[in-house]
């Protein structure tokens, strides 16, 4: 944003000449889509740092939890996408699409809650504007001359459907579970099951630790070991959980120990976040257009 400033004044001048901008235009679009992200990205850092300041100079702390951002910073960000097909995307079938996106998003929903409606809603109306938008510029990338710009302008917007694909997706088909588990209990989710095996004790240099060893099933298939550890430190006496994390393409599954409640029974916190990888990739998309940017800039 500093930068893109920096180059705004640079190039003053040049916006006061009798340009005419008319407000459905494309710049005025693009310039209130970047106005919402900017909003977003200072709640964002707002939330992030005042804890930290709070404690450095008042010596207290407080906590700023997820509340804070899903209520204050993710609607702006999510209006700021949803301004993304106005700004290169809309085409005449997009009407059509809005209609679609709106039933749509009533039957992947139980009951009326807005801001979930909105982000469903959001995500098939990219969705289904951005197949278009692939199709077409599949056609302008056969034409030598405007493949660079072409193939640059996909991945850009590419980037960000994966990325509204995941958080969507994350956001509302999560599971949380805080739950007390016996050796030998399990914890069942969709095809998943979670089986609390046994405790294993490790002693280290500075500290002890009691692991727990889960076994992760899917459809009775075992697929891996899982070994959340609780620690204790020697010289300070605190306790440090390591929570486990299982990864693949299609979700991430965490695990962590919490209180034990005698020799065989434990608390533990559960988390199963389907499609992380997608912001992973995403965002790696994303990056490499703007490396590939910056690389063209670079060399005109």
């Amino acid at each position: 944003f500093l930068f893109s400033l920096f180059l705004f004044f640079l190039r003053f001048k040049f916006f006061l000449k009798n340009n005419l901008y008319y407000f459905n235009s494309r710049d005025y679009i693009l310039f209130f889509s970047l106005f919402l992200i900017i909003i977003s990205l200072i709640t964002i850092f707002i939330g992030t740092f005042l804890p930290l300041f709070i404690d450095l100079f008042f010596d207290n702390k407080i906590s700023i939890g997820d509340l804070f951002f899903n209520i204050v910073s993710l609607p702006f960000l999510a209006l700021s996408i949803f301004f993304i097909p106005f700004m290169y995307i809309l085409n005449k079938y997009s009407v059509y699409f809005f209609l679609l996106s709106l039933l749509f998003s009533y039957f992947f929903i139980d009951g009326f809650l807005f801001w979930k409606f909105f982000y469903i809603f959001l995500f098939i109306w990219l969705f289904l504007n951005f197949l278009f938008f692939l199709i077409k510029i599949f056609f302008s990338l056969i034409k030598i001359n405007n493949f660079y710009r072409s193939f640059l302008f996909f991945l850009s917007h590419f980037g960000i459907l994966i990325l509204v694909i995941g958080i969507s997706i994350s956001s509302f088909y999560s599971i949380e579970k805080d739950c007390v588990l016996k050796i030998g209990d399990s914890i069942d989710f969709l095809n998943y099951k979670l089986v609390f095996n046994r405790i294993l004790n490790k002693n280290s240099y500075n500290y002890i630790s009691d692991i727990g060893e889960f076994s992760l099933y899917k459809n009775s298939k075992l697929l891996c070991k899982i070994f959340p550890e609780k620690r204790i430190f020697f010289v300070s006496g605190v306790y440090m959980t390591e929570s486990y994390v299982f990864s693949n393409f299609f979700c991430d599954i965490y695990l962590a120990l919490g209180k034990k409640i005698n020799e065989n029974t434990w608390s533990c916190r559960f988390y199963y976040k389907p499609f992380i990888s997608f912001l992973w990739f995403g965002f790696i998309v994303i990056s490499l257009y703007s490396f590939l940017r910056f690389i063209i800039l670079i060399n005109r």
